[in-house]
């Protein structure tokens, strides 16, 4: 079977992946990043059967393949082979920011209804998601303490989730107050992880080891700082390859669409990197995350690894 999950939200994704592998053991569980690895490779592993011809899951990461950019025509007709001749043994899920449902591929897959497309939750429905999600461990939210929490958090789904698993470790009588979002909560707006990641692209070692000790301490989600890590030394690869080809920076925030600003940021921290160590950091942050979902390695301790060795 296959899958293309379009979100922008980690926990959402989670989940989904989650439901999707519900029943396969861990070992069977492979994780692909497509900026690094070859559809050729991910789909030879779709292919192949153990030897108890026992069920498997692939998950793969930064699928743009199926996204309104760029043809990829080679790797789509591979996949499209693939499609028409898949391994039942085989869950094949594709994480993608795009996707265009003028590709055959993308058409196929939807057509089976296994294309998810989901968003973070805004408003009002982020209050009732919020509020769900705590029904599930028979907590109740303050309605002062749940606006407070939003505000402190931009709103973003994924750091109010993983706030409220923290304060729901110590506390125990059921019902989250507003003292209890300032006492055991933080408050992180995008700046700060935009900053923190902008110290580690220039690596300034002493205010890495700040932020970092600030963050263990506050115990912020190793996967939130990963992720925008790993997006942002993928955007210098990209970008430092364009103007290799001649394409302004203008051209380029035109056809990745995202603000000049950030093309303007990565391309002047591009002059630190060669394309070899570009790649090499990129693969080591999908080494450490497989690790981490694994549970080889604790996620806090392969973060300090990841920066030290940098």
């Amino acid at each position: 079977m296959e899958y293309i999950i379009k979100s922008n939200s980690y926990r959402l994704s989670k989940d989904k992946i989650n439901e999707l592998t519900l029943g396969i053991e861990k070992d069977n569980i492979s994780y692909f990043d497509l900026n690094i690895d070859s559809i050729n490779v991910i789909l030879e592993e779709a292919s192949y059967n153990s030897l108890f011809d026992s069920k498997k899951a692939i998950i793969v990461y930064n699928s743009n393949i199926f996204g309104t950019k760029y043809e990829y025509k080679d790797d789509l007709e591979l996949l499209e082979k693939y499609l028409n001749n898949s391994n039942s043994n085989t869950i094949l899920i594709f994480l993608s920011d795009s996707i265009s449902l003028k590709k055959k591929c993308v058409k196929m897959i939807k057509d089976n209804d296994h294309l998810f497309e989901l968003s973070m939750p805004i408003k009002d429905d982020l209050n009732d998601k919020i509020k769900d999600y705590l029904s599930k461990y028979n907590y109740k939210i303050e309605n002062k303490a749940l606006t407070k929490l939003i505000n402190n958090l931009d709103s973003n789904y994924d750091y109010i989730l993983n706030e409220l698993d923290k304060v729901m470790l110590v506390k125990k009588d059921y019902l989250i107050n507003l003292d209890d979002i300032e006492k055991y909560t933080i408050s992180i707006k995008s700046d700060n992880i935009f900053d923190f990641v902008n110290v580690i692209i220039k690596k300034d070692t002493k205010k890495i080891k700040e932020y970092l000790d600030n963050y263990i301490y506050e115990k912020l989600e190793p996967a939130i700082l990963f992720s925008n890590i790993a997006n942002q030394y993928r955007l210098i690869y990209v970008v430092k390859n364009l103007v290799k080809n001649g394409y302004s920076e203008k051209k380029i925030a035109e056809e990745l669409d995202i603000h000049p600003y950030r093309v303007k940021i990565a391309y002047e921290n591009s002059f630190n990197y060669r394309d070899k160590e570009l790649i090499d950091i990129l693969l080591s942050i999908g080494e450490y995350d497989e690790k981490i979902k694994s549970g080889l390695l604790d996620k806090y301790v392969a973060l300090k690894v990841f920066l030290l060795n940098l």
